[in-house]
Order: C-alpha cells, then structure tokens, then sequence
C-alpha cells in the first residue's frame, strides 16, 4: 500500500474479509509468504520461538491422539493373545485348579476395531519371550497389566470428544476438519434410521464381508502359536516371533493399499471396492488351498505360504472396511460398529475343537479348508451387493438440513463464512480488501 513505510513490517492475519464482507482465509502458501520475511530477524525469531514451535505442533495433536488410542485398544488384545499364550506355554500335566478352565476357556471375546491390529503385533513375541524366561507365564497378566494402566492414563488425559474441545486444536484446523463433514444435531442424531439401514443390501454385504475376513484373523492371530508349535513342530520362543510376522505384514499391506485405493481413479468407487476385496479374499484363500496340500515336515514352507495369506488381507482397507463410511455417511457409527461386532462372534465359533482336537497338521488342513471356503463365499456376497455411492437415507431433508449445525463453539468458524477452495488454491486476493498487505503479495 501507498501508505507503508519501505521498512514497517506488518505481519497481517490468514483471517481477512473480501470486498462483499465475507470473513476468508488465506491459502496456505498465502499464508506463508505473507506472514514469514526472511529478511525480518524479529519474524525468524517468532517461527523458532516456543510458541511458534508449539503452533506447528498442534498440527500433529489429532494424529498423536490416533497413536495413543490404538495403543490403549492394543494393550486390551493383548489379554487375549497373552491369554492364548499361557495356554501354549502350561503344560498339560501342571495339576492345578486352573488347568481344565484354561483348557476350555477360549470363548473370549471383545469389540474392537479391525485397524488396529498392526500395532498389537509385538505382544505375540514379547509374550513368548515372558513365558521362556526365569519369570515364568504368570509375568505375562502382570506386564501387560500395567502397559494397560499407562496407556489408560495416557488416553484420559489427551482424548476429547471432537476436536474444537482440544485446547492443542486451533480454531482454523478446527475449521479445516469440518470441511465437507456431514454434522448433525443431537435431535437428529437421536433418530437414527435403523429400518432403512437393516433394509440396505450393501450395508449387509459389509457385515457378512466382515465375518469372513475375522474368521481367518482370528484363527491366524489367536491360533498361529499352535499351529506352529504343535503341528509344525516350532519351539515356544520361536512360535511367538513367527505368528507376530505374518499379522505386521498384514499392517504394513493395510497401511499401502488405503493409500492406493484413494489415488486410483481409473475405475468406479463399487469397481474399486470390489476389487480390492476379491484381491484379499481370493488371493489369501488361493494361497491357503496351497498351504493344505503342503507337507508339514517343510516348516519354512508352511511358515511362507501363512505368512503371505495373511498379508493379502490387508487389501481389506480398500474393501468392506471402506465400503462401510462411504455407504453409511454420517450413520457410519452404526455400520462400522456391527463390523467389529464381526469380530466377537466370529471369536465364539472360531476354536475349532471340532475340526482340530489334537492340533495335527491333517486336522489343520481342515481348518484352512474351511478358512478358503469363507472366505470364497463371502467375497461372492460382497461384489454382489456393494456400493460406492451413499444409501439414499444419508441425504439430507430440506427439514433436517435446516436444522444441520455444525457446532456453535467459538474456536470453529461457521461453514457459510468459510470458502474450502481457499485451502488449497492461490487465488489472488482482492486489492479491494481490507488486508494491508493484500496488494503487495507475489504472484
């Protein structure tokens, strides 16, 4: 502006009002430019300054608050893999009250999310390692009840229920969050409609998607150690290390293909779903088919082919686990928490002391057998029935869309107020504006 002295500096805010009145934010590389000189020594002090460390920092706060929740939800499955572990590591002669509960109590069960099952995988070999130590099997309850108390403790203290109630959480980010987020009221959150959801056949094929891909993590992930130990002969130490890698592969493959699944454009939203399901479904049971035909003295063999079958269901986050939000919307709450209902049941029918009473390898060979054919069937369902594009009973009513709030606290900017093109774009500003330092921006 004409009026600025060459050598003021004026550090102006990313909140400015255009010519109509309307409150805007900068872009980001706007943003940037005009609030960082490098010729300015009190502006390079300010970014490495506590405070200006601690903005950048609060960036981060929602993923570090994702970290911690899965562990806290990791230390609960660990009771049952250390659970199953103690089994492993009892022997059968110990003539104790416990033995005949621990030997029929594998009925077990917990709701839990199927994300996070990658960062449980160091419970399997730091268990194993619990159980051949001086300590003995007992340390495993009391070690893992104490990482439970720690992560409870941690989880307390940094969760809130939405993130405009984090005081870590800026009212921008807070803004930039709620950007094309369906938010509803506590009046029409209150009537959820279950009929019209029960009614959905895409919703079901998500369910029955989901008990088939928990039919083979349950028996992989609870189940492994046996199997390794039993039929194929493993020591207890070695067990717990091989059933951990088969499970982290799966994480890493989980981790890879949502990333894919969300820049592969080629194909329809339901194309995607599908195919990234029956990659999933038909590859681990192809690979499961050859496991079975594959002799049980060839321990590395077995130990590949178990491996990779688990792996291949990582590219579930392309498909049922996907399919869900993008069906359900803003009742995805309901859907996504009948899936990890999946979980439990399957955890009821999936001690196969019918099908493997003596944990020999011609009796695993059936378990694989049964595991391959779920997971056909299931995978049939799903392609047939999935969607990609949200139920009609997600849209909004010109009633309840009057009604829609996005939240009234101050520390997030009302969405009428809010261009979400300005985030991501370097549209010039306006000479016109209120902001001083509008004019003198490069472009």
């Amino acid at each position: 502006m004409t009026g600025l002295e060459p050598e003021q500096k004026i550090i102006p805010d990313p909140k400015f009002d255009d010519q109509n009145g309307r409150t805007r934010f900068a872009s980001r590389h706007q943003s940037h430019r005009a609030m960082t000189d490098p010729e300015d020594p009190q502006s390079a002090a300010n970014k490495w300054s506590i405070k200006g460390c601690l903005g950048r920092a609060r960036t981060w706060t929602r993923f570090l608050l994702v970290g911690i929740t899965l562990l806290c939800l990791t230390s609960t499955w660990s009771n049952i893999l250390a659970f199953n572990f103690v089994m492993v590591c009892t022997q059968t002669t110990d003539e104790t009250p416990s033995v005949s509960t621990i030997g029929n109590g594998n009925d077990t069960d917990i709701i839990l999310p199927p994300q996070i099952n990658g960062p449980s995988k160091p419970v399997h070999f730091s268990t194993s390692a619990l159980c051949e130590s001086s300590l003995g099997w007992p340390s495993v309850f009391y070690g893992h009840a104490i990482i439970c108390a720690i992560f409870f403790v941690a989880f307390a203290l940094l969760y809130r229920n939405t993130p405009e109630k984090h005081p870590l959480v800026t009212r921008r980010e807070s803004t930039k969050i709620s950007i094309n987020k369906a938010r509803i009221s506590k009046k029409d959150a209150k009537s959820i409609p279950y009929m019209a959801i029960l009614k959905t056949p895409a919703v079901w094929a998500v369910w029955i998607a989901s008990l088939g891909n928990f039919i083979c993590v349950n028996t992989v992930f609870l189940y492994s150690p046996s199997y390794f130990h039993a039929a194929l002969g493993m020591a207890v130490a070695e067990s717990g290390l091989s059933s951990a890698l088969p499970a982290f592969l799966e994480f890493l493959l989980k981790i890879t293909c949502g990333f894919v699944s969300d820049k592969l454009h080629c194909i329809s939203e339901t194309n995607r779903l599908r195919f990234f399901n029956s990659v999933a479904y038909f590859g681990s049971s192809v690979v499961l088919a050859i496991l079975c035909f594959t002799p049980a003295t060839n321990q590395m063999l077995c130990f590949t082919l178990l491996s990779i079958a688990t792996a291949l269901l990582g590219f579930t986050t392309g498909g049922f686990f996907k399919a869900g939000p993008i069906v359900a919307r803003q009742y995805s709450p309901f859907v996504t928490g009948n899936v990890s209902l999946g979980l439990t049941l399957t955890m009821i029918f999936v001690p196969f002391n019918g099908l493997a009473p003596q944990d020999t390898p011609e009796q695993w060979q059936k378990v694989f057998w049964f595991m391959t054919a779920s997971l056909i069937a299931t995978n049939i369902i799903f392609c047939l029935f999935c969607s990609g594009e949200p139920a009609e009973w997600t849209k909004e009513t010109p009633t309840n869309s009057k009604r829609r709030i996005l939240n009234n606290s101050s520390r997030i900017a009302p969405i009428s107020e809010i261009n979400p093109t300005d985030f991501y774009c370097d549209r010039p500003i306006d000479a016109t504006t209120t902001n001083p330092r509008a004019s003198t921006l490069p472009y």
